[in-house]
């Protein structure tokens, strides 16, 4: 009797660890990760370009949009073939491109959904300072208001805030910042402010 309790605990355990195990890895999806291996590698980039063309149809949906744009396409893949070699980095809400060469990143997108954006001055997993912010990174942004940039950004591309109906201000540590038709199409677009 003793023995049947103790064999009966141990699969009661084994089973509420595995439930545990099973939930864990279901729950933990990542963007880009579109056959759900724990990795973005060249075989979710093989999958989504396979999907593209009609041979698998839409079986990986919203995984496969690396570049969170609302739509799938040839263009994420080929941000996931970066990401496999080390091109761009994923940091928090943000996409960059990264210069390992000069230890710099380039903002190319961020895709969160906050109203108060706080760009990174430095990304910690290539040892990268941020410079520039690329044309398109907040395009068609609805939520922003604000942006708040590190004294490590140099310069603001042409159309980065395209249409950002709701950015007022940006914030920036760096008096000498440059920026050209960075805000079109930014009806609320007040001021740049330096801190």
């Amino acid at each position: 009797m003793k023995f049947k309790k103790t064999i009966t605990i141990l699969i009661t355990s084994v089973i509420i660890l595995m439930s545990t195990i099973t939930s864990t890895t279901a729950t933990s999806y990542q963007m880009g990760d579109v056959n759900n291996d724990g990795k973005i590698n060249v075989t979710d980039a093989t999958l989504i370009q396979k999907e593209l063309v009609g041979l698998i149809n839409n079986y990986y949906g919203a995984l496969s949009d690396f570049d969170r744009d609302g739509k799938t396409t040839i263009g994420d893949v080929t941000l996931i073939q970066k990401y496999c070699v080390g091109i761009i980095s994923i940091y928090e809400d943000y996409i960059f491109i990264v210069n390992n060469r000069y230890h710099s990143a380039t903002l190319y997108r961020y895709f969160g959904k906050d109203t108060k954006v706080n760009v990174p001055n430095y990304i910690y997993d290539c040892n990268c300072t941020v410079d520039l912010i690329l044309k398109g990174s907040f395009l068609n942004n609805k939520n922003i208001t604000t942006v708040t940039l590190p004294a490590s950004v140099t310069k603001i591309d042409n159309n980065a805030f395209y249409n950002c109906s709701n950015l007022k201000t940006i914030y920036s540590y760096n008096k000498n910042l440059l920026w050209g038709n960075s805000f079109v199409l930014c009806p609320k677009f007040q001021s740049i402010e330096f801190m």
